[in-house]
């Protein structure tokens, strides 16, 4: 039986391995992510406090109209941004949950196993 458990936690570190390996994959994804995020962010409001200068000023219409449109595409970037930051995040709990944590169980229950052996 002591044969059959090391061979099981040969192939559960290995499994072990590949699911820490796509998790850092998906948290590195993540980062980036909200980096991105972040940069759009900081982009937006200077495009913003741009807009309302040029209302206090009252520009050229042209000028202040291409501003909105240039804030309203950022928006949108932030939209898509955030819901990919969600659809990552989410991916990365369903890894958590459904593999690594039971893969840690196993290797408890393999330790407390190999202790009272």
């Amino acid at each position: 039986m002591a044969v059959g458990h090391v061979g099981s936690g040969g192939v559960a570190h290995a499994s072990h391995c590949s699911t820490v390996e796509r998790l850092y994959a998906w948290e590195k994804r993540l980062f980036l992510e909200v980096k991105n995020a972040e940069s759009l962010k900081i982009e937006h409001q200077k495009k913003l406090a741009l807009f309302r200068k040029l209302e206090v000023k009252r520009a050229e219409y042209v000028k202040t109209e291409k501003t909105k449109k240039e804030i309203e595409k950022l928006e949108s970037k932030m939209m898509v941004a955030t819901q990919g930051t969600e659809t990552t995040f989410t991916e990365i709990i369903k890894l958590r949950e459904t593999e690594l944590y039971p893969q840690l169980l196993e290797l408890v229950k393999g330790s407390v196993f190999s202790v009272f052996q």
